[in-house]
This record gives C-alpha cells, sequence and structure tokens, in this order.
C-alpha cells in the first residue's frame, strides 16, 4: 500500500474513507476496524464534526493519518511511505514520525524522503540512490550504497555517499 504526499481520498467522510479501502460491507468487523485505526493512529481525539465530515476538508496532517489508517485497515504487510511530510508542518510532521515509529514494530516501512534529518530519526536502514546520465541522455536510478542509518550517515564506506550526507554533493 503506498501513503504519499497528495492524500489521495474520496470525497466521502473520513469513516467511509477508511471502509472504501478494505472493500467490506458496512457490518461489526469493519466498524471495528474503523474504530481500532481512527484511535491507533491518533483520529479518535479528533472532534467528532471532523470524524464524520468529508475526508476533503482535514487538514494535511489528519488527511496524512487518514491515508496511513487506510493501509492499517488493509493489513498491508509493507507500507510505502512517498515523502509522507514534504508539506506537513513541524507539528504534523512529528505526529506522522511518531506514528512511522509505532507502527514498524508491526509493519514493513519504506519511506522515500530527501529529508536527511527525518531519515536519522525514523530509519533503521537507509538506501542512498542516485542517477546518471546515459550517452543518449537518457537517466537510469541506481543503489549507491545500503547499510544501517548509522553506518550511513556516520561512516559511508562509498565517496558519493559521504560526500551527500555532508552536504557537497546534491
Amino acid at each position: 500500500m503506498t501513503v504519499d504526499s497528495s492524500h489521495k481520498l474520496f470525497n466521502r467522510s473520513t469513516d467511509e474513507n477508511l471502509e472504501k479501502s478494505y472493500s467490506r460491507p458496512r457490518n461489526y468487523i469493519g466498524t471495528f476496524l474503523t474504530v481500532l485505526a481512527f484511535t491507533f493512529l491518533g483520529l479518535a481525539i479528533l472532534p467528532l464534526g471532523l470524524v464524520i465530515s468529508n475526508g476533503l476538508s482535514l487538514s494535511g496532517g489528519q488527511k496524512q493519518r487518514l491515508c496511513v489508517a487506510r493501509a492499517v485497515a488493509l493489513q498491508a504487510e509493507v507500507i510505502l511511505m512517498d515523502e509522507p511530510v514534504s508539506s506537513l508542518d513541524p507539528i504534523s510532521t512529528e505526529k506522522i514520525e511518531d506514528l512511522i515509529a509505532q507502527l514498524k514494530k508491526n509493519y514493513s516501512i519504506i519511506i522515500v524522503t530527501h529529508n536527511m534529518q527525518q531519515a536519522t530519526r525514523i530509519a533503521d536502514y537507509t538506501a542512498f540512490f542516485t542517477a546518471q546520465e546515459t550517452e543518449k541522455g537518457n537517466r537510469f536510478g541506481y543503489l549507491v550504497e545500503f547499510d544501517k542509518t548509522e553506518v550511513i550517515f556516520n561512516d559511508p564506506q562509498e565517496e558519493m555517499t559521504q560526500k551527500y550526507v555532508s552536504g557537497s554533493f546534491g
């Protein structure tokens, strides 16, 4: 399941957005999963009007948590988050990072980010990719280095990685 910064939601209430994600009719199990996901993700503390309102009227951080709740309701084994906090304020960013810290106990989470500070705060492992241009002008990406996050940022083995994390490249 992919969670990205565009907050792709249905033009429906927040609980309907969650229910639509797992394509089950409204029943006791669906209602239980909805309540569980909202509670687990901190959405239950929203004023009641927001919980039943149109999902599109939520703040950026609330929309992002709702998108993560959909991944949880789907019981996805892997959650891909593409720049999950790129357009969020610092408070919402912290909430999403706290959420990721909780979710990574039970899910495999892959995060794409250009924010090195965020990677050092929440990633267990880090992969550094870059792009290269062919003679014909086509670009392709490739893996430069993969290791524990502390190794990548404190003792990278590849010169290109060292330049990137020190700020002299990219």
